[in-house]
């Protein structure tokens, strides 16, 4: 059966608008909120959760002198969120590194292996208003250690490439999460994104996001631009009612991170038959026609040299030998333990800028210069918008 590993982080949010605070601001200055994750995996096949987590953050936001809280945020000198603030930087869609240990973005909600027609990983973000009083938090823990136990009989409809990635819990055959009454009354921690029961309109009542994925699912995510954000990034945002005011957006990736060894060829997207080839230590567009070219032009991508989180290209022909910019045009040398070295040889594999199904690869030192093929030989060249530009730096991995 095919499985692969997989891991989920929340690399950051951004604050649309305020939600509702009490008017002494008694938590700190704006709003202060905690993120809070529900990771539930279960076996498709015999119903049995495998494995149960939540992850939750400190308070973000104003840090209001109170210990193992994480300043985020422009309305004071102590941080407090307010309208069109982001966490943890302005672009909180791009993962630069990981909170290694740390439940605060960027950080690792869940990694493991998911297989294919079998296992199914359920994963619910939240954002939660922080204030002193009522701490429906607890309630939430509750509800979210049930979930694998509650759709026990659906799991099944839930493997396979058909299956939805991005649904509500109600949508999902869940209860509600959450059903507070007269919520702008009283001073409490509760959910972003309360909306209004239809049945009682002194009640607001909270159906959070389910990110259901499975083998096929999760590999389609990592290696898509769903949200058009970057690739295996998401989208979830809470929009509460009027009365409440609030508007969240979380991001989420999805990024698959096998140990792969097998050897890829990157084939040019404007000219399929060329591929990228060492020759005499150079690297070049070639058609390859002879089985000495189809050795030269295949290689291994490892953990990046530099950054495990990008990615290295070793030599099939010459093991031990990584391509490398230097003067700004590709080469093959033999690995080095220096620290220019590895930066040298390490790239950031994004969607293809002509083909968001292919790749480009940009260089870690040099940000913004991508590998280019020009003339039938290949460079480290700055970005261009140009139609030619975004072709000549994407390619193919090809198995």
């Amino acid at each position: 059966m095919v499985s692969g590993n997989f891991r989920v982080t929340v690399n950051g949010f951004k604050v649309m608008a305020e939600t509702w605070d009490d008017m002494w601001e008694g938590d700190g200055k704006r709003d202060e909120v905690q993120l809070s994750t529900s990771v539930t995996v279960a076996s498709a096949r015999t119903g049995d959760v495998i494995y149960r987590s939540q992850p939750t953050s400190p308070v973000l936001g104003d840090t209001n002198n109170q210990p193992g809280r994480v300043r985020a945020g422009s309305a004071s000198n102590k941080g407090g969120l307010r309208s069109g603030d982001s966490f943890p930087t302005n672009t909180p869609w791009i993962r630069e590194s990981l909170n290694i240990g740390r439940d605060w973005p960027p950080c690792k909600v869940w990694e493991g292996t998911l297989t294919q027609g079998e296992d199914v990983c359920l994963i619910v973000p939240t954002v939660w208003e922080y204030d002193p009083g009522q701490h429906f938090l607890e309630g939430w823990a509750g509800w979210a250690f049930d979930v694998g136990t509650k759709i026990r009989d659906r799991l099944p409809s839930l493997v396979g490439p058909g299956a939805q990635w991005q649904v509500n819990a109600l949508s999902l055959g869940l209860d509600l999460a959450m059903t507070i009454k007269k919520v702008t009354g009283a001073s409490g921690s509760r959910p972003i994104g309360m909306r209004p029961d239809p049945k009682n309109r002194d009640t607001h009542v909270f159906d959070p996001y389910v990110l259901v994925l499975n083998y096929d699912t999760a590999d389609r995510i990592a290696r898509e631009e769903p949200s058009g954000r970057g690739r295996g990034v998401l989208t979830v945002r809470y929009l509460e009612s009027p009365d409440l005011h609030g508007d969240y957006v979380l991001y989420l990736q999805v990024d698959r991170v096998d140990n792969d060894t097998r050897p890829i060829r990157l084939q040019s997207v404007n000219y399929p038959n060329r591929f990228i080839q060492h020759r005499n230590f150079l690297a070049e567009l070639v058609e390859p026609i002879t089985d000495n070219d189809r050795r030269d032009n295949a290689f291994v991508p490892v953990p990046g040299l530099s950054d495990p989180a990008g990615v290295s290209f070793e030599s099939v022909s010459f093991p031990g030998h990584y391509l490398r910019h230097q003067g700004f045009e590709l080469k093959l040398q033999p690995r080095a333990e220096d620290a220019l070295f590895m930066l040298d040889t390490t790239f950031r594999e994004v969607p293809g800028l002509a083909d968001p199904k292919a790749s480009s690869f940009e260089s870690v030192n040099f940000p913004s210069y991508f590998l280019r093929h020009r003339g039938f030989r290949v460079y480290l060249d700055p970005a261009i918008d140009e139609p030619l530009y975004r072709q000549d730096t994407t390619f193919h991995r090809v198995y």
